[in-house]
């Protein structure tokens, strides 16, 4: 705090140098903002018990025009940071756009508008990167709202939400499907273990919310989510391994759990991975044949190039669940060859980044995309795979920035 003298006063006056204080709309309206956004990402599938059907299209688009306008609103100067990764996301919605135009696809093009939005407020909201983690923290919380919603679907019906899918729990609230509620829960329950790691919270939070989110997970019985999450932690933890005692004593845990595991319960694992798909597990639950029909179909050039626009992400009526085969149909080869640079770039920007917490919560979310982007839609299109990879971004400059004394 430095002092002027004031000649109307024998005392010096202070005048305040350092940063601004943080104030309630400095805080709140981004985690609000980002919340919309994770909610217009979070897609309705199937059937709920609440009657809104088409409609939940309208509100989601809804959320994402209050979450331009509030960003807007909140950022009335503009004042916009340099985003390596948003610039890659922008380039793909870019491809995107030109790729319904080319194939003069009326979906295609909606699609790319809404996902050109979600850029736009999102290049709004970088004033924000200053304090990503506050972000993190808010993932966490809508992370951990779905599962008070899996819950209260569990209550309302009487229990029959357990065997509404073939014995997988969805979310019969907003209609989610087990998939998607793994995936979801996983991403929260793994950004709340790498803050603890990171000593950012404290072993009873964690003792307490990581017990029920674990159940919700196993009854979900999503596969792939379950275990990028623990993929994710493990190279989180290995991350901070030395002079980290928490990261060093989770690593070790479970690595011993997994060793005991394997012995005493290995048909028990087994059967729980097949999920009764006996000999389906190696095509990866049929995924595999829609993966060889699609890259077997002859395309013409400008169509291999360009692809087709933003569609469902779907092959003759089944879902494709791959984001690289996804992106290819979409945004052609164009498209694949931004995604390869933005992985790359989200790889190379994270082993570059000093050791902090924000590191340990960025290593965690690679890896997490990494192995879901093999067996799950999501990238190049609205989805909370593209708001993760968003926030490893902001993690990972934010990062720089406090190590060279640009951030306090």
């Amino acid at each position: 705090m430095a002092q002027i003298l004031d000649p109307r006063m024998k005392a010096p006056v202070p005048v305040a140098t350092g940063p601004p204080a943080r104030t309630a709309i400095t805080t709140v309206v981004p985690a609000l903002i980002w919340v919309l956004l994770l909610f217009n990402a979070t897609s309705y599938q199937g059937k709920g018990i609440l009657p809104i059907g088409s409609a939940a299209k309208v509100i989601r688009l809804l959320a994402l025009l209050v979450a331009l306008a509030l960003a807007v609103l909140w950022n009335r100067a503009m004042l916009i940071r340099p985003d390596l990764i948003l610039s890659l996301f922008s380039l793909l919605a870019v491809a995107g756009l030109a790729s319904g135009v080319f194939a003069d696809s009326g979906t295609g093009v909606s699609r790319s508008a809404r996902l050109i939005l979600v850029i736009a407020t999102l290049w709004i909201l970088t004033r924000a990167w200053s304090d990503p983690l506050a972000l993190v923290r808010t993932t966490i919380w809508y992370c951990l709202g779905i599962v008070g919603l899996v819950l209260l679907g569990v209550v309302v019906t009487g229990g029959n939400a357990l065997n509404r899918d073939h014995g997988r729990l969805p979310n019969v609230i907003w209609a989610m499907p087990p998939t998607a509620v793994t995936n979801y829960i996983s991403i929260g329950l793994g950004l709340l273990v790498c803050l603890w790691m990171s000593g950012l919270i404290s072993g009873q939070t964690i003792g307490i919310v990581a017990p029920l989110t674990s159940i919700v997970i196993l009854f979900a019985h999503g596969r792939t989510g379950i275990a990028a999450m623990i993929a994710g932690l493990l190279m989180a933890g290995g991350s901070a391994y030395l002079g980290n005692r928490r990261a060093g004593r989770f690593v070790g845990g479970v690595v011993a759990i997994g060793c005991i595991g394997t012995v005493l319960a290995g048909p028990l694992l087994v059967w729980y991975l097949e999920r009764g798909q006996s000999g389906r597990l190696s095509q990866l639950s049929g995924r595999q044949k829609v993966w060889d029909q699609l890259l077997a179909v002859h395309r013409p050039l400008g169509e291999q190039i360009f692809g087709l626009g933003l569609t469902d992400k779907s092959f003759n009526g089944h879902p494709i669940d791959n984001s690289w085969l996804a992106v290819y149909q979409d945004q052609g080869i164009l498209g694949v060859a931004i995604f390869t640079v933005i992985f790359l770039a989200l790889v190379l920007t994270v082993i570059a980044s000093p050791p902090s917490p924000r590191r340990i919560v960025a290593v965690f979310s690679v890896t997490f995309l990494l192995a879901t982007s093999y067996t799950e839609n999501g990238f190049g299109d609205v989805g909370v795979e593209l708001l993760l990879a968003v926030l490893v971004g902001a993690l990972v400059n934010s990062a720089h920035r406090a190590e060279v004394g640009g951030d306090p």
